[in-house]
């Protein structure tokens, strides 16, 4: 489980890479550490923030 603080990063780091470029569930996936649990966490709240990047994706 994540904590508050790396949750926040990695939602920012997910985010600035679909923002150069990057396909959202490649980005989540190259988290090989994170659990599924916080990669469909991690995916919720990039999409809550950022509903323009499932349209990229």
């Amino acid at each position: 489980m994540l904590t508050p603080i790396q949750f926040e990063a990695v939602v920012k780091a997910v985010i600035y890479r679909c923002d150069r470029g990057e396909n959202l569930d490649a980005v989540i996936n190259s988290y090989t550490k994170l659990s599924p649990e916080d990669k469909a966490l991690v995916y919720q709240e990039v999409i809550t923030r950022r509903p323009d990047l499932l349209e990229s994706n």
